[in-house]
C-alpha cells in the first residue's frame, strides 16, 4: 500500500510538472512555477481592444516582472504595491490576465475579453442641405479619432472635433455628396493603416427649386407673369429663359408667400427653365414655350441675283400671327397668309435667312435662301466700293507694306510688299462689320458647292526662298468674329498646300471649301481629319469674318523682300 502511495505522489507531482512547462508554451519562454488560482488580484474594465489601459488591482503588485494576455505580453505603463496599469497588446485574444513574478506566476479566474478596435462612426448631419462654405454638425462615436473629413472627394475645414462632434466649414465647391470621415486603425499585425466611414446620408447641396408653375409653361406670350413656386427661391440671383436672362432688378420674390413673380422676357422662345444661384443651377423638369410661328420648309431654296422681286411660298404652324418678314437686309410684302401657309415677295438680290417678326418676337429660317453666282469679297476697283487696307495687318512679318497700283489697263490691284521673316508667316484679311453688305456671308448651309477664288503673281522673291513648285501658300479662314482662331467660335480652317510660279504673271486659283480642313492655327501645318463634325471639322461659310494668306518658304534670307500682287477675291457660288 506504501508502495502505491509513493507512486501516486510521484505521478502527481510529474503531471504538475507537464501541466506547468504546457501553460509555458503559451507564454512563450516564460517560466510559471508554481501557478497560484487563488483570487489575488482584479482587473478594470473587463472589456477592451488593443491599446485600452486596463488597471489590476490586489496586494505586493510592486514585485511583477510581466503581465500577459493569453499569449502576448503586455506593456506595464505604471505600478505600484496595490495597482498596475497596463496596455492591450496587438494580437491579445481573450483569456486570462497572467502577472509573472520571479518563481511564481498569478492568473485571473475570470477571462479578459478582447473585443474589436471600435471605429468612428456618422449617427447624424445637421443640416442636411447647406451652401458652400457654411457649417454642418456632424454627430457620432470616436470623433475625436478623426483626422480629416472629406465631403465627395473634397476636403472640409474643420472648426471644432470632440468625441461625439465635429464641426466643419463646407468647401467652396462641393456638390450633394456622401460625407467621408477618415482615421487611422490598427491591424491585427500592429500595422497602423487608415480607413474611413461614410455617412448613410448625402449632405445636400442647397439650391432652389421648382415645385409648381402658375399659370403654366405652355403657349406663352412674351410679357406674360408667372409665379414660381419652391424651395431655397431666396437664394435666386438670375431667371434664365433658355438662355435669355432676367435679372434680380426683373423679378420680385415674396418672403412672406415664398413665390417668385416673373414676366416672360423678349428674346425667349421655348426651352428649359433655369433658376441661377450662387452655389449652382435648377433646371425645371418642364420646358416652356412661347407662341411663335414655325417655318419647316419654303420654296424656292436657291437662285440667282435678280433685278425683279422673287416670290416665296413657306409651310409652317402658327403662319397667321408673322407681321413682317426680313431677309438679307430687304423687307417683304406679304401677299397671302393662313395659319399653315405664308407667301411673300421680297426682292431679287435678297438672300439669307428670313426672320419672320410678330408680337412674340423673331424667328429665323432652319437654312438660309442662297444666291449663287460670284461675290466679291475685295476688289481694288475705283467702281468697287471698300476699304481697301483698312482690314490689313499683318501677323509676325516682319513688315508689311499695301499700296493699290493700276496695271496700265484701269484695272487696280493691291502689291503688298512683305519683309522678313517670311516663312509660316501672314497677314489677315479681315471681314468689315457685319450688316446688309457684309460680302463675307455666303448664306450658305454647306461648303459644298462654294469656291474661294482670287488671283495672285509674284513680282519678287529671292531664289533661295523658292520651292521648284514655286511660292508656297495657303489660306486658313477663321469661323470667328473675334481675332484669330480663339475668338467667337475658336476653329479656322485649311486650304490644301498650293505653289504659285514666281514669273511675275497673274495665276487665277479656285479653291473648294468642301476642301478646307480643321485646323490648329498652326501656320502651313494642317490637322487633319481628326475631328468631330460638333467640334467645327466642317466649314461654316455664314460666320466666316477673316482670311489669312500664308507663305511658306524654302529657306529664310535676311534682310530680303517679297512682292506679291492680290486681287479678285470672291466666292463663287454654283447653282
Amino acid at each position: 500500500m506504501k508502495k502505491m502511495k509513493i507512486f501516486s505522489s510521484i505521478t502527481m507531482i510529474g503531471l504538475l510538472f507537464l501541466t506547468v512547462f504546457s501553460g509555458c508554451e503559451e507564454v512563450a519562454d516564460m517560466t510559471i512555477d508554481p501557478v497560484e488560482s487563488e483570487l489575488a488580484f482584479t482587473f478594470s474594465p473587463e472589456v477592451g481592444y488593443p491599446g485600452t489601459v486596463v488597471t489590476l488591482t490586489g496586494a505586493n503588485l510592486s514585485d511583477a516582472e510581466k503581465v500577459v494576455f493569453g499569449t502576448a505580453e503586455a506593456e506595464i505603463t505604471s505600478k505600484s504595491d496595490s495597482e498596475i496599469k497596463v496596455e492591450i497588446p496587438v494580437a491579445a485574444e481573450t483569456g486570462k490576465i497572467h502577472i509573472i513574478f520571479p518563481g511564481r506566476v498569478i492568473s485571473s479566474q475570470s477571462f479578459f475579453i478582447v473585443s474589436d478596435s471600435p471605429v468612428p462612426t456618422i449617427t447624424s448631419l445637421n443640416p442636411v442641405e447647406v451652401s458652400r462654405g457654411e457649417e454642418v454638425t456632424i454627430t457620432g462615436t470616436l470623433l475625436d479619432q478623426v483626422k480629416r473629413v472629406e465631403v465627395g472627394s473634397l476636403e472640409a475645414t474643420i472648426v471644432s472635433q470632440s468625441a461625439e462632434e465635429i464641426v466643419i466649414t463646407t468647401p467652396e465647391e462641393f456638390s450633394t455628396a456622401p460625407v467621408y470621415i477618415f482615421y487611422d486603425y490598427t491591424t491585427a499585425y500592429g500595422m497602423v493603416k487608415e480607413t474611413s466611414a461614410v455617412s448613410e446620408a448625402e449632405l445636400g447641396l442647397r439650391l432652389p427649386t421648382i415645385s409648381v408653375v402658375e399659370p403654366g409653361l405652355k403657349d406663352l406670350d412674351v410679357g406674360d407673369v408667372l409665379k414660381l413656386q419652391g424651395s431655397n427661391l431666396d437664394l435666386v440671383n438670375t431667371i434664365s429663359f433658355a438662355g435669355i436672362e432676367v435679372g434680380e432688378e426683373d423679378f420680385t420674390y415674396s418672403e412672406e408667400e415664398g413665390i417668385i413673380t416673373v414676366a416672360v422676357p423678349e428674346g425667349a422662345s421655348s426651352g428649359i427653365l433655369s433658376l441661377v444661384a450662387t452655389d449652382g443651377t435648377y433646371e425645371h423638369e418642364t420646358s416652356f414655350n412661347v407662341y411663335l410661328p414655325v417655318i419647316s420648309s419654303f420654296v424656292p431654296t436657291k437662285g440667282d441675283k435678280q433685278m425683279d422681286d422673287r416670290y416665296f411660298s413657306v409651310l409652317g404652324s402658327n403662319l397667321d400671327i408673322v407681321e413682317s418678314i426680313e431677309m438679307g437686309g430687304y423687307d417683304a410684302t406679304i401677299v397671302d397668309q393662313t395659319s399653315e401657309l405664308i407667301t411673300f415677295t421680297i426682292s431679287g438680290e435678297a438672300g439669307g435667312f428670313m426672320n419672320f417678326s410678330c408680337y412674340n418676337g423673331v424667328v429665323q429660317s432652319p437654312t438660309a435662301f442662297v444666291l449663287y453666282g460670284d461675290m466679291f469679297v475685295y476688289d481694288w476697283d475705283s467702281q468697287f466700293e471698300v476699304d481697301r487696307f483698312g482690314w490689313f495687318q499683318r501677323n509676325n512679318l516682319g513688315s508689311l507694306a499695301t499700296d493699290s497700283v493700276d496695271d496700265g489697263t484701269g484695272n487696280y490691284f493691291a502689291e503688298i510688299t512683305m519683309g522678313t521673316p517670311i516663312n509660316n508667316n501672314s497677314f489677315y484679311l479681315w471681314g468689315p462689320e457685319t450688316g446688309n453688305n457684309d460680302r463675307f456671308s455666303l448664306y450658305v448651309s454647306e461648303p459644298q458647292g462654294v469656291y474661294l477664288e482670287f488671283d495672285l503673281r509674284v513680282t519678287d522673291i529671292p531664289e533661295e526662298m523658292l520651292y521648284d513648285e514655286g511660292f508656297q501658300f495657303k489660306i486658313f479662314m477663321m469661323d470667328a468674329q473675334g481675332w484669330g482662331a480663339s475668338g467667337e467660335y475658336s476653329y479656322g480652317y485649311n486650304s490644301p498646300t498650293s505653289y504659285v510660279p514666281a514669273d511675275g504673271n497673274w495665276h487665277h486659283f479656285r479653291m473648294h471649301l468642301a476642301d478646307f480642313v480643321a485646323s490648329n492655327n498652326s501656320g502651313l501645318y494642317t490637322v487633319g481629319q481628326d475631328f468631330e463634325q460638333a467640334s467645327g471639322a466642317y466649314l461654316h461659310p455664314n460666320s466666316l469674318r477673316i482670311m489669312t494668306y500664308i507663305f511658306g518658304t524654302e529657306s529664310e534670307s535676311d534682310d530680303q523682300t517679297v512682292v506679291i500682287g492680290l486681287d479678285n477675291i470672291k466666292f463663287a457660288i454654283e447653282e
